[in-house]
């Protein structure tokens, strides 16, 4: 993009504010560690994204189920990719489909896994990027605080229920998250196995690409 100066410097300092982007004593931008982060799940043939059809395909447990993948981006859930099964959902979520962190099995997933300081951590991190109004950051503390106390359920206004579960990577910069969908009317028929089955499949992703789990 041709950009006058001023304008080019006032992104480059956007974007350093928010460590997508470092600079050197000499005025030279370089990739930040959020950049680092991100993309640290793409290089060398060893990412989530692509080990994903592969693990799911070594549990019985998720034989003939849509399973999909997920990452946190600011205060939505972003889906990555999706191993269509064999039962007919009312709504699937395509690639890049964003998801609600309060109202989506992935969102829920993330809030319930994250502890306090964690969940401080990504809402600054929203906030930077979306403009988060106080009220907005208050209501998703709420509603992570429900779900890790189990008194809320997730929505499935489409007709489908979704076993999910979430880890954080990279020190807690970046989370993954994996669910299972099932249509609503079936129930969750040998859950505690599909769940089990999630968890390894979680494993395995954030180990590819060598992050650091959180407790």
């Amino acid at each position: 993009m041709r950009l006058p100066k001023s304008t080019a410097f006032d992104v480059c300092s956007g974007l350093a504010a928010h460590e997508l982007l470092t600079r050197d004593s000499d005025g030279r931008y370089h990739l930040g560690r959020h950049i680092e982060t991100l993309a640290s799940s793409w290089v060398d043939g060893t990412s989530a994204l692509q080990r994903f059809a592969r693990v799911c395909a070594t549990q019985d447990e998720l034989d003939g189920k849509t399973v999909t993948l997920h990452t946190l981006a600011g205060s939505s859930v972003l889906c990555l990719d999706v191993r269509l099964g064999t039962q007919p959902l009312p709504e699937t979520p395509r690639p890049g489909v964003r998801l609600g962190l309060t109202d989506s099995g992935p969102g829920a997933a993330i809030l319930t896994a994250a502890t306090d300081e964690e969940l401080d951590a990504l809402l600054r991190r929203a906030a930077g990027f979306e403009g988060l109004a106080t009220q907005e950051i208050a209501a998703i503390r709420a509603v992570g605080a429900q779900f890790r106390r189990g008194r809320r359920a997730v929505p499935s206004p489409d007709g489908t229920v979704a076993l999910a579960r979430a880890r954080a990577a990279g020190e807690g910069r970046s989370w993954l998250a994996v669910a299972v969908l099932l249509p609503a009317r079936n129930g969750s028929p040998g859950s505690e196995g599909v769940v089990a089955a999630i968890e390894r499949v979680l494993d395995a992703l954030v180990g590819a690409v060598g992050a650091t789990l959180a407790p």
